[in-house]
């Protein structure tokens, strides 16, 4: 499954004598993904894969402020992305008799672009601020727990990929 959000909040104003805005864009992928054996009896199985490792998650986010008056511009520009994922790949309770490979995996690549950047001027005073947050949590796993495999000419039991990436840029 992929997920993706892509967001834009731009502020703009002016003004004779005083001058205040901002922008935010706040911006939440939660997300849970489960491949599951649970509480079962499988006989005469070749092979099995069971992967819950299928899917990224890709945020882009962009706040922006510009603001100009007279005598004072105030503005802010905030930018918050958050990822919460949650991968599992499990056999719980289970018997499995196979006469093949079985293989189990999980994970998943989180991406998140962003940028926050105000700007202003005044003839007396102009204050900008710019805030990027940017929060990757989770949970990979793949797990066999109180279960008898049986016959496996190959147990593969992995979280691949999972790799984070950020790239900010706030001023």
């Amino acid at each position: 499954m992929q997920q993706a959000i892509y967001s834009i909040a731009v502020a703009g104003g002016g003004a004779g004598t005083v001058a205040v805005n901002g922008a935010t864009t706040t911006n939440i992928l939660d997300g849970e993904e489960r491949a599951e054996i649970v509480d079962s009896q499988l006989d005469n199985v070749g092979n099995l894969s069971l992967s819950a490792a299928e899917g990224d998650r890709t945020i882009w986010g962009l706040g922006a402020v510009v603001n100009g008056a007279g005598t004072a511009a105030v503005g802010a520009a905030n930018v918050n992305n958050i990822i919460l994922a949650k991968r599992v790949a499990k056999i719980d309770e289970s018997a499995i008799a196979l006469s093949g490979t079985l293989n189990l995996s999980s994970g998943g690549d989180a991406l998140i672009r962003s940028a926050a950047l105000g700007g202003g001027g005044a003839g007396t005073a102009a204050v900008g601020a710019s805030i990027a947050v940017n929060v990757v949590a989770g949970e990979e796993s793949a797990s066999i727990e109180n279960s008898d495999i049986d016959g496996a000419s190959e147990l593969t039991v992995e979280v691949t990929r999972g790799e984070v990436d950020i790239k900010t840029l706030a001023g």
